[in-house]
């Protein structure tokens, strides 16, 4: 008979299952497919995309544009007000930044809804060289 602590345990359980699978697949993809599509990059090269950003807008000093998007979520157990974001409601917080042909050059995916772009910027994916 199942009952619904039960119920509860086994949903936990894959959850916690489901969730492991997914970050141990995404952790493999990345290592595998990071260099070929990811490279560190020379100095030349950043600053040649500096100046293909700067021909195409006329910001100078910049390597692309860089923005942020708060995702929605259920609030995460434990998380006190780690997630809770000034927009009243608790998210995760997705940020990209794009080279002058749209193209991605970095990203961060997860950071707490309570977090600020400044925080999220001293991340070291954005820091880097």
């Amino acid at each position: 008979m199942v009952t619904a602590s039960t119920h509860c345990i086994t949903n936990t359980c894959l959850v916690t299952t489901i969730r492991e699978i997914v970050r141990d697949t995404r952790r493999a993809i990345w290592e595998f497919l990071r260099d070929a599509f990811m490279s560190q990059k020379s100095k030349k090269e950043w600053l040649c995309t500096a100046d293909k950003f700067y021909d195409r807008t006329k910001f100078p000093k910049n390597l692309g544009a860089f923005n942020g998007k708060h995702t929605r979520l259920c609030k995460p157990d434990d998380s006190r007000s780690l997630f809770f974001n000034y927009k009243n409601f608790f998210s995760t917080v997705l940020m990209a930044l794009i080279n002058a042909d749209y193209c991605f050059m970095s990203t961060d995916v997860g950071a707490y809804g309570a977090s600020s772009d400044c925080n999220i910027l001293r991340i070291p994916t954005f820091v880097k060289n």
